[in-house]
This record gives structure tokens, sequence and C-alpha cells, in this order.
């Protein structure tokens, strides 16, 4: 379980990175854009930003319960 809660902990970190990106990325290529071009372009960025953001929270949270889960176990892990 805390392996998986690492592999989860990860995750919510790329995608934290991935929303950051996006945002900082989309916005500051957007100044540069024409505002038309700039309007489609940040349109077309919100809806990849939400998801970034949704699936940062969700595998954050899912690593938090994992980690809970498998402390509460026995207190030596064995690997064979």
């Amino acid at each position: 379980m805390k392996i998986a809660a690492g592999c989860f902990g990860c995750l919510a970190f790329v995608f934290l990175g991935l929303a950051v990106t996006l945002i900082f990325g989309m916005n500051a290529i957007a100044t540069a854009l024409p505002p038309d071009v700039a309007a489609v372009l940040l349109g077309l960025s919100a809806p990849l930003t939400w998801v970034s953001e949704g699936c940062c929270c969700l595998s954050g949270v899912l690593a938090i319960v994992l980690l809970a889960v498998g402390s509460m176990g026995k207190k030596e892990e064995t690997y064979e």
C-alpha cells in the first residue's frame, strides 16, 4: 500500500506541475498573440487546466488514503 501511495503521490506532483505550466505558460503565450487568437487559446486551455487540477486533487487524496491504510497494517513489511 505504501508503494501505491508513493506512485499516486508522484502522479499528484506531475498533474500539479502540468496545471501550473498550463496556467502560466498559456497566459504568457496569450499576451504575445493577437486578442482573437489569445481568446481561443485560453478557451482551449481552461478545460485542460481544470482536468489537470482535478486529477492532482484526486491522486493526492488517494495517496493519503493508501498511506493511512498501509500504515494501519503490520509494522514490518517483508519483500521477497
